[in-house]
C-alpha cells in the first residue's frame, strides 16, 4: 500500500462519521471506522494508529486542509467528535482559488493532446470540466490534429 495509507479514503470516512448526527464518535470509534475502510479497500492493510488519526483531524481543521468545523464535545469522561455545522461536508466544499488554478493548468496540459489518436476522450471531457468548475478561459486553439 502507498506510504500515506490512502489519506483521501481516511478523510472521506472521517467526513461521513462527523456528519452522522445519529451517533457520537470517540477517537477509538473513528479509528475503528477508518481501519475498517482501509481493510475493505486493501485486505493486506495494517491500518493506522491513533497518532495518525489525530494528525488527520488536525489537517482537516487546518487552512491547508479543509477548514472543517470539527467540534470536540466532552460528555462525562469521554470526548466525541462531530461537525459544528451538520450540513458541512468536505465533498460539498467549493474549489479554492489555488485548486481552481491547478485544475486549469492540468486542463491546459490535456488540451495539448486534444485530437491525437490515444486522446480522443480529451475533446469530450475538457468542455464538461470547464463548465462544471467554471474554468472557461480565453484560450484560442492554435493547432489541431485529425
Amino acid at each position: 500500500m502507498a506510504a500515506n495509507k490512502n489519506a483521501s479514503l481516511r478523510y472521506h470516512v472521517l467526513d461521513r462519521c462527523f456528519q452522522n448526527i445519529g451517533r457520537q464518535y470517540t477517537i477509538h470509534d473513528l479509528l475503528d471506522a477508518v481501519n475498517d475502510a482501509l481493510y475493505d479497500d486493501n485486505p493486506d492493510s495494517s491500518g493506522i494508529k491513533e497518532r495518525q488519526l489525530k494528525a488527520d483531524i488536525r489537517h482537516m481543521r487546518s487552512e491547508t486542509g479543509f477548514q472543517a468545523p470539527i467540534a470536540t464535545v466532552k460528555e462525562g469522561k469521554q470526548y466525541f467528535y462531530r461537525y459544528e455545522d451538520p450540513n458541512f461536508s468536505i465533498v460539498k466544499r467549493p474549489l479554492s482559488t489555488k485548486e481552481a488554478h491547478q485544475l486549469k493548468n492540468a486542463l491546459s496540459i490535456l488540451q495539448r493532446f486534444e485530437g491525437t489518436p490515444p486522446f480522443e476522450w480529451v475533446s469530450e471531457v475538457i468542455p464538461l470540466l470547464n463548465e462544471k468548475f467554471g474554468l472557461h478561459g480565453h484560450d484560442q486553439k492554435v493547432l489541431g490534429f485529425e
